[in-house]
């Protein structure tokens, strides 16, 4: 949890200061642009690990054939998927209504490259639990990517300031992460080892598809229908509720899974941590989320200024979402550890089929009828876990909410008071 805070607080805090000098810097269209860049890049990134790092760390006994079967296969694969988006960056861009996103893309995709070559490595820290050099790499390749964007965008590089923040990010983890490990890998690749990891990598590599689906559906959708102009609005309302979102929520689920994972043999056990978990979580988001939907006008203007103020009614709505999110957060890390992630991939079709539901209806009211059908999927989404995660773990819904129930009690008396005031 130290390292986990040390590297998630810091890296969103220059996030947050990099962002908003950026904002002030470049226009609504430049982050529409690169906000394609990124979902398609996340998705990329997807294909290329295919649930193995996940599966590093839920394995009970790991030997170095593991480690090397699993590292070439997902450079293998990052190596392919950046030459397929080189070869096919043109019709890409037609696909999203944006020809100048051609050579964005060509650049924007050696940075999934770049990260498969890093997921053996980071895996193998979190799965003994050391998150010290992972915390590390990231502030290192964070600060490289914001010195270098910061840089770019003051000498009028333009939408390219964003791109070369990236990859200049993705360079320096490499550089830390090869440096740090001992790891080195062999040249041998075991299908045996393989399928041992796909059994729970596949359903793992499933379940992040259509959640990332299900998460950036919207993105597609205004960017094609509405244009990159209204999609920068949006990109940059959304970025800076995941900048708080991760800042308060990821330093305890990414423990979660190596957590659980070595727990899984002792239900009572694992129960009583999935409790604690969620009492910790929505003590400490649910005040900020609800603090961000009650003055999210203000936020907007003192952090973003007055050009960006089409992003307040959307950030508010995203403050909402994100604080059902926590509730749901330790579902799918508890059902990892329990190796019952291919069922879970079930809810996850269902939200992806109403993410793009309320993507594609939504759409034709404006970005804000998105987002209430976005809130009203996850909720949704979010009791099937619930319901799923009684059968699997044997945890009661009532055991699940009830320890949240004070710490978002005081968020909504908080809310009140701001209200009045």
């Amino acid at each position: 949890m130290k390292w986990q805070i040390i590297e998630i607080g810091g890296r969103q805090v220059l996030s947050l200061v990099v962002f908003t000098a950026l904002a002030r810097l470049l226009d609504a269209e430049s982050f529409g642009l690169v906000g394609m860049v990124l979902v398609y890049n996340m998705v990329i990134g997807l294909l290329a690990d295919f649930g193995m790092a996940t599966a590093l760390i839920q394995r009970r006994e790991l030997d170095q054939v593991h480690l090397d079967t699993a590292f070439w296969f997902t450079a293998g694969c990052g190596c392919l998927l950046t030459v397929m988006t080189m070869a096919l960056a043109w019709p890409i861009a037609l696909l999203f209504g944006q020809p100048q996103l051609s050579d964005l893309l060509w650049w924007g995709s050696l940075v999934p490259l770049l990260g498969s070559l890093t997921t053996v490595p980071i895996a193998s820290f979190m799965r003994s639990m050391d998150f010290r050099r992972p915390a590390v790499r990231t502030l290192a390749g964070n600060l490289t990517g914001a010195c270098v964007g910061l840089w770019m965008a003051f000498s009028g590089y333009g939408v390219w300031s964003l791109i070369g923040q990236y990859l200049a990010a993705a360079v320096a983890s490499l550089c830390f992460v090869w440096y740090a490990t001992s790891f080195r890998p062999r040249f041998r690749f075991s299908f045996g080892h393989f399928r041992e990891l796909l059994d729970i990598g596949s359903g793992v590599f499933l379940t992040a598809l259509l959640w990332s689906f299900a998460s950036r559906a919207d993105q597609f959708v205004i960017g094609r229908m509405l244009g990159a102009v209204v999609l920068g609005q949006y990109v940059v309302a959304v970025r800076l509720a995941e900048v708080i979102k991760m800042g308060v929520q990821q330093p305890m689920s990414a423990v979660a899974l190596p957590m659980f994972s070595r727990i899984q043999g002792d239900p009572a056990r694992l129960g009583k941590a999935i409790s604690q978990a969620v009492r910790f979580n929505v003590f400490v988001c649910a005040p900020v989320f609800v603090g961000l939907a009650t003055l999210s006008p203000e936020i907007v203007l003192v952090v973003l200024g007055s050009k960006w103020i089409e992003a307040t009614e959307p950030l508010r709505l995203l403050a909402v979402y994100s604080l059902l999110a926590t509730f749901f957060t330790y579902i799918y890390p508890a059902c990892v550890a329990v190796g019952a992630v291919r069922a879970y991939s079930l809810i996850n079709i269902g939200c992806c089929i109403g993410a793009v539901a309320a993507s594609v209806l939504g759409v034709r009211y404006g970005v804000n009828a998105i987002l209430w059908g976005l809130i009203l999927n996850i909720l949704l989404t979010g009791l099937a876990g619930l319901l799923f995660l009684k059968r699997h773990v044997g945890i009661s819904l009532r055991s699940y909410i009830l320890p949240a129930s004070p710490g978002l009690a005081a968020a909504l008396l908080m809310a009140i008071v701001l209200l009045g005031l």
